[in-house]
This record gives structure tokens, sequence and C-alpha cells, in this order.
């Protein structure tokens, strides 16, 4: 924990040579992992700067979730449209909506079992956004977010998403 601190301090400590955290024209650069619907999520995404407050971008995740012999997995591509709250040197605070298309792949080992004489109880999952979705959907979501450039062209950036598929990531940024 105290070597995780003092990277932390560290970075903080760095010149900070960045202009403006987001400008026009620029292209920005996302890998996340993070918690969501799923337990698991990782992904990114790529976002052009159409606009100085409004950028335009697209999206891919894969979530899990994996328990002995049942597993979950989801796949989302999705494009977005962030407007961003204002022209600090080194922050870029944002919102906006995503809309996508989320694709389940998932099996079930108890299905199908026919009884033998023993009592075959399938355990229990309780995950929502998979009980309400039976098949693939559209996926929507708001957000909330932003972006540190620690460096010129590289920072970190948090995201929490709410909708019918929900997120909380963080991660890397590059801008190009």
């Amino acid at each position: 924990m105290k070597k995780v601190l003092l990277l932390f301090i560290v970075l903080l400590s760095l010149p900070i040579a960045a202009q403006d955290a987001f400008r026009k024209g620029k292209i920005y650069a996302d890998v996340q992992i993070g918690s969501g619907s799923l337990p698991r999520i990782i992904g990114g995404g790529v976002h052009y700067a159409v606009l100085p407050y409004l950028s335009v971008g697209s999206q891919f995740s894969y979530q899990d979730f994996m328990n002995d012999h049942k597993y979950v997995q989801a796949y989302t591509p999705a494009l977005s449209a962030d407007y961003h709250l204002g022209h600090l040197k080194t922050f870029d605070w944002y919102t906006g909506l995503s809309l996508g298309y989320h694709i389940w792949r998932s099996n079930n080992p108890y299905e199908g079992v026919k009884n033998t004489g023993c009592l075959i109880v399938a355990p229990e999952y309780d995950l929502p956004v998979r009980n309400n979705h039976k098949g693939n959907f559209i996926a929507w979501n708001a957000h909330f977010g932003m972006r540190f450039f620690v460096y010129k062209f590289i920072g970190i950036n948090g995201e929490i998403g709410f909708g019918n598929v929900s997120s909380m990531k963080i991660g890397l940024s590059v801008r190009i």
C-alpha cells in the first residue's frame, strides 16, 4: 500500500505540460476496467472532438461472470456523444449518452438434466440484467466522467454510467 501511495504522490508531483485537457480536432483513446451489470468489465473507446465542447466516438466492452461451471459473457459495441463541461488545463469533465447492442453468450450446465433419483438443485445466480433480458438487446446509458492528464498526452480517467446497462470504470487515456 505504501508503494502505491508513493507512486501516486510521485505522479502528481511531476510537471504537467498539458495546454487544454479537451480540444477540438483531437482524438482521445481510452482503455478501461471496471464493474457493472456483470462483475467484470474490460473495454475501451475512441472519441473525436468535433466541436470545442462536443465529442463523438465508439466504445467496445467485454463483461463476464464465471462461477464453477456457469458462465455469462457479454460484448457491447456502442456509439457515444459527450458534452465537455469546460476548458481546464488538466481536467476534462464530461457527460453524455451511449447507445449500443448487448450481445450475450452463456451456458447453463443444469439445463435439460433429467431426474435420475438424485436431487439436483441448480445454484442461484442473481444477475438482474440477465434475468430481465434473456436475449440480445439494445443497450443505453447516461454517463458522467473525467480525464486527468498527468502528462501532455497521457492521463487517467473514470466514468460512471446509469441505464439498462450500468457501469463504473477507471483507466488510461491517450490524446492523439
